[in-house]
């Protein structure tokens, strides 16, 4: 005689026999209950509540989770009997009161990575499936995939457990042909756009005239305050030179942070010295140099180091002093090339309590130096590219140099 067929009622009463019986690995079947609504139950409180689930139910997730069906709503099948286990999930139930009935509900799954393609942003959970989809109005202009993937980033900015995105938008300016501008916006863990933030600065040039809506998003980092989080901004403008730092809170609320005589090209977060600081780099015009600097995160609005040429400053910029402001020197290969200064494009923290700031040594973005600095901002080092020897050699036989690079002072 052959064997009854298995009860739509048969219960499985652990991990492993669950995903036995879903053919997937114990790890994914955990995954699936946070991120797909995996209908699974537990009895008992405290850290390791036991785990159960229905066939019947686990057959319906199945057929939803394929496309076939809509997933129904977990429900209890009646019992002709009480078991054992049935008054202890009863007991259970009396004492979680309604909270209990938080087991059944399908949580939203968490946003690890997001991507924009085009004008469209796609969330998508840690197993890579789509959380949600968000259509940006209008043509977008597309970053520079070299830049990194600080454009789009999945951010917690109010500290709620549930991230979602923050997104550069470069977008094409009207009545400027060829010119362009940024935007961040942060689209909250449902989908929706809770801000949208223009990079349009409150600078003036030293005339008291606006600047064209030129300004581009060059850097974006997360800075901690408190359980929050804060965005750091860095922007350039194309046409005029000017750059800045924008300090936009989790409301999307703005303020310049630091107006600086040329562009700021990155920012990078120095963890661990005791008063939280970020590193900056870029250039300074009014010096015809390339910069870098060392701003507190709980440091008054300031500005570049003063001096220099007169032209290149604000009308209404901060008053404040940054705390420290680097210019780095002219190499001999850019005076060769009658480039005036090479560009201070990239800032990183080290293990070692130092930072480094790597600056453009010729007209070449392979060749750079990378200049080392104590948790103080003392200078330790400098080491160049292997780039370097290359291209000096290159201007030595062009007769631009007198002197071989294993010669250079």
């Amino acid at each position: 005689m052959n064997p009854p067929p298995p009860s739509p009622e048969q219960e499985f009463h652990t991990w492993g026999e669950i995903a036995s019986y879903l053919g997937i690995s114990i790890r994914e079947a955990q995954n699936r209950e946070d991120s797909d609504g995996l209908p699974v139950r537990r009895i008992g409180a405290g850290k390791k509540p036991r785990v159960f689930a229905v066939r019947s139910e686990l057959d319906a997730w199945k057929l939803a989770a394929s496309g076939a069906v809509a997933a129904p709503e977990p429900v209890v099948a009646p019992r002709k009997l009480w078991t054992r286990r049935g008054v202890i999930a009863a007991a259970g139930v009396a004492v979680a009161g309604a909270g209990a009935g938080l087991y059944f509900t399908r949580r939203r799954p968490r946003i690890e990575h997001a991507v924009l393609t085009g004008s469209l942003l796609t969330a998508l959970d840690g197993l890579g499936h789509s959380v949600w989809e968000h259509r940006f109005s209008g043509e977008l202009v597309e970053g520079n995939p070299a830049d990194g993937p600080w454009q789009v980033q999945v951010l917690d900015l109010e500290g709620t457990g549930e991230p979602g995105v923050v997104v550069t938008c470069n977008r094409s300016t009207p009545g400027f042909p060829g010119a362009a501008h940024s935007e961040l916006a942060y689209v909250g863990p449902e989908g929706r756009v809770r801000w949208t933030v223009p990079c349009r600065p409150d600078l003036l040039d030293i005339e008291g005239r606006p600047f064209e809506p030129e300004w581009l998003i060059s850097h974006v980092i997360a800075v901690p305050t408190g359980k929050r989080l804060d965005l750091w901004v860095a922007a350039k403008h194309l046409r005029a030179w000017p750059g800045c730092i924008l300090r936009v809170d989790p409301h999307g609320r703005s303020a310049i942070q630091l107006a600086n005589a040329g562009h700021v090209e990155w920012l990078c977060l120095l963890a661990g010295r005791g008063d939280r600081r970020v590193a900056v780099c870029g250039e300074n015009n009014a010096y015809e140099r390339s910069f870098g600097a060392v701003v507190g995160v709980d440091d008054p609005a300031s500005g570049s180091a003063p001096g220099g040429r007169p032209e290149r400053r604000f009308a209404n910029g901060p008053t404040g002093t940054v705390r420290d402001y680097i210019l780095f020197p002219t190499t001999e290969m850019l005076i060769a090339e009658d480039s005036p200064y090479g560009n201070a494009i990239r800032a990183a923290d080290t293990r070692a309590a130092t930072f480094v700031i790597e600056v453009q040594a010729a007209n070449s973005l392979a060749t750079e130096l990378f200049y080392e600095f104590s948790s103080s901002v003392a200078p330790l080092s400098v080491t160049p590219s292997g780039s370097c020897g290359q291209f000096h050699n290159r201007l030595e036989r062009a007769g631009k140099l007198d002197h071989s690079w294993a010669q250079c002072p």
